[in-house]
């Protein structure tokens, strides 16, 4: 935490050592948040460039998403549903079948 606090963020030693855990989260959160529209900037500006070089030669209007379409333009991914207990078990038992392990009765795995 100390590389991030003093090498990327840049704040002091003196500043670093005053912060409360949660007070640190805060300010990592605002500059990650920060660092990752900045580089969302960056990825928008080469993908205009990359469409004004492309479409002279292309017989129809080309749109950014032709282009390139980011990760975060995506839509959503469904979640993974949460196993229950007896789902997770049901499938490590299938698992360690599947490689032939056995798990035995205080956990290990032989």
């Amino acid at each position: 935490m100390v590389g991030i606090g003093l090498g990327c963020i840049g704040m002091s030693l003196h500043d670093f050592e005053r912060c409360t855990p949660s007070e640190f989260f805060a300010i990592y959160k605002a500059w990650l948040e920060l660092r990752t529209q900045q580089s969302r900037e960056e990825w928008e500006r080469t993908r205009y460039q990359c469409l004004f070089a492309v479409q002279p030669h292309s017989s129809k209007r080309l749109t950014l998403e032709e282009i390139i379409r980011f990760p975060w333009e995506r839509e959503p991914e469904e979640e993974t549903p949460q196993l229950t207990p007896e789902e997770r078990d049901q499938r490590y038992a299938a698992a360690l079948t599947r490689y032939g392990l056995q798990a035995q009765d205080d956990g290990q795995i032989s």
